[in-house]
């Protein structure tokens, strides 16, 4: 039944949708639902709006919010415009306070209860949901509470003691008052719920690796433990990390090198770790079919989905811990919902009790400082541990300078730049005089593209100059091991996808660039050297979302051959080639330029951020941290206004959600 409303109310939803204040698909979900009908038309409205959130990542209206400024239902590219005052006037006429009482009087439409599998809407604590949001966020405040109590008999079990002397093994005394890496460890060793945040260096790969030789020294048959991340490439990054850390801890605690060898080798994707069905309809792994894992560790859990989480939490087993890793400040999903942020969001103060802070201290002999106790305690924030300290950037770092100003929003982040003008697209900027490890390029704006495409050919020159060497079938692994650990030293970051800043603008100019130069052999379709990102995870390959790739042509028999070369991690040499042909791949565009998010689990020693050369409500301070926290030794800021990327540091993005009502 597809329902027709009044003509009037009709002529209203064409209005707000030509507006941009609601989508096609908004009305199409009200007009499938049959109790719709029986709805007055302003609550009719605002249960579109509600579906409408989705797209600005929220996961529900939030009627409070909403009455203290109605405008933060639109995208912020909205809130300032004409219409936005149409917004106004009907919130003004149907307060959004009165329409969440009002909405309890149709309870065939909305129910209180999001355990419920009824209704289409959830009304809880002034939010309204669809219901599946609603249902998967239930589903994850039912999982830690449930953790939560069981963390009280299992810290009953534990020898405090033996606990205490293994920290002090895997952690030797530092002259510091508080051991972050150490307090995170004792937390989750003595939790089956614990959450390791820290920007980039701190040391979250490297805690989780003593924490799980911990819980190995501990456990007397052995521990089935997981490794798992979003996307390929996050697995693929976990993986080497892992394998590096591996060894390094090797050399430095010999006293447990015997459980090295039981530790996972590889990591994989968290669609791959539940098992998709092969129609679509789910996973294989869920409540009635748990996964066989003692221990699961999930890194990059920013870019975890509400769903997503929901599902995985679903699929463990009662007593499986699970550690999430990632840093709390990068950019969250694209879908909705924005988990670990919502559960870190007092990560920076702590806000322990005093009955954390005791247990701490007696397993650790580190007694926190009393700035991060709070008198009034959130039960979330006694699973959170946030590590300090970072190993890759000093106080001198500008990286690391940058990165800290950009997240506390500093106006005044610019200054730490040193950065020339370039006014031709033929101008040689890198004759700037540099003097840090932050580098700003002033671009003409009407030739955009044309300077950015010069500027990468001179970054990409040891790649592009490896490309000349000839691909034989006897060389062609190891060449392209070459290739590929040489076109990761530098990556140029877009924040659009389209405009004459977006990753197909400039895709398109570097390779006409480069065609022209004569440095590849044709500007589209298939070419040697050209570097590919797969956009969808595909099982029958076994190439995941964010996957990187690069054409050759391998001579075979003297004639050549394309095919596209893609690096798999490996717990021995850290990464093996898989090769295939060009007609085998799935979806997937050209990688000289990659939007931030794509971005995200990777790292570069030089990062390039190009801004575009108008504001625009994409740019927010977490995308520019997220593109800094990518580079490890040199970043880049390509740019034409200044006023661009102060308004990004000033917009910080806030996603609407209950999971700290729960």
């Amino acid at each position: 039944m597809i329902l027709r409303f009044s003509s009037t109310f009709e002529t209203k939803l064409s209005q707000w949708q030509q507006a941009q204040l609601l989508r096609p698909l908004d009305v199409a979900l009200l007009r499938a639902i049959p109790q719709a009908e029986a709805l007055p038309e302003p609550l009719l409205l605002y249960l579109m709006l509600a579906s409408a959130q989705l797209a600005q990542g929220h996961l529900c209206l939030d009627f409070t919010d909403a009455a203290k400024e109605p405008t933060r239902l639109l995208p912020v590219a909205l809130r300032q415009s004409s219409h936005a005052t149409k917004l106004k006037d009907f919130c003004r006429q149907h307060p959004p306070m009165q329409v969440a009482t009002e909405l309890l009087a149709y309870p065939a439409l909305v129910s209180t209860d999001p355990r419920q599998t009824s209704q289409p809407f959830i009304l809880r604590a002034n939010r309204l949901y669809l219901r599946r949001y609603a249902a998967d966020e239930q589903r994850i405040a039912d999982f830690i509470d449930g953790r939560r109590q069981a963390d009280l008999q299992l810290r009953q079990q534990v020898e405090p003691a033996v606990l205490r002397q293994l920290l002090s093994l895997l952690f030797p005394p530092e002259g510091v008052d508080v051991n972050w890496q150490q307090q995170a460890c004792a937390l989750a060793a003595s939790s089956y719920f614990a959450v390791i945040t820290g920007g980039p260096g701190t040391g979250k790969t490297t805690t989780v690796l003593k924490l799980l030789l911990l819980l190995l020294r501990q456990s007397a048959s052995g521990l089935h433990i997981v490794l798992a991340a979003p996307t390929g490439k996050a697995a693929a990054r976990l993986t080497e990390s892992l394998t590096q850390s591996r060894l390094q801890l090797a050399q430095t605690l010999p006293q447990l090198a015997d459980l090295l060898p039981q530790l996972p080798a590889r990591a994989q994707t968290v669609h791959r770790l539940l098992a998709p069905k092969p129609d679509g309809s789910g996973f294989r792994f869920h409540a009635g079919q748990l996964l066989p894992a003692d221990v699961v560790i999930v890194d990059e859990a920013s870019m975890l989905d509400v769903s997503l989480f929901a599902a995985l939490v679903r699929a463990l087993p009662p007593q499986c811990r699970l550690i999430l890793l990632g840093d709390k400040d990068q950019l969250a999903s694209v879908e909705a919902g924005a988990v670990l942020a919502e559960i870190c969001r007092h990560a920076e103060v702590g806000g322990y009790s005093q009955q954390t802070a005791d247990w701490l201290a007696q397993l650790t002999g580190a007694a926190l400082p009393a700035a991060f106790l709070s008198a009034q305690p959130d039960a979330l924030d006694q699973h959170v541990v946030m590590l300090r300290k970072s190993h890759r950037f000093n106080e001198h770092s500008g990286i690391g300078q940058l990165a800290r100003a950009v997240n506390v929003g500093d106006q005044q982040a610019s200054q730490l730049f040193q950065f020339t003008t370039a006014v031709a697209a033929d101008v040689d900027t890198d004759t700037a005089v540099v003097t840090t490890d932050l580098h700003a390029v002033l671009l003409a704006k009407d030739q955009l593209a044309q300077q950015v495409s010069a500027r990468m050919v001179t970054l990409l020159a040891p790649y592009l100059q490896m490309l000349q060497q000839p691909v034989t079938s006897a060389n062609m692994a190891a060449q392209a091991q070459a290739l590929h650990q040489q076109f990761a030293q530098v990556q140029l970051l877009c924040a659009l996808r389209q405009g004459p800043a977006g990753v197909e603008t400039i895709n398109l100019a570097l390779e006409q660039r480069l065609a022209q130069l004569r440095l590849i052999g044709k500007n589209s379709g298939w070419y040697h050297g050209r570097p590919v990102i797969v956009l969808q995870n595909d099982y029958s390959t076994g190439l995941m979302n964010g996957d990187i790739g690069i054409c050759l042509a391998v001579e075979h028999e003297g004639q050549p051959q394309l095919r596209v070369a893609f690096l798999q991690p490996d717990s021995k040499n850290l990464s093996s080639v898989r090769w295939f042909l060009p007609g085998r791949l799935p979806q997937l565009e050209t990688a000289f330029a990659l939007t931030v998010h794509k971005s995200q689990g990777s790292e570069f020693n030089h990062a390039v951020l190009l801004l575009p050369p108008t504001e625009s409500p994409v740019l927010t301070r977490e995308l520019i941290y997220t593109a800094i926290t990518r580079a490890r030794t040199e970043f880049s800021l390509l740019l034409t206004d200044w006023t661009v990327f102060e308004q990004a540091v000033a917009r910080r993005i806030v996603r609407q959600g209950g999971l700290r009502l729960n």
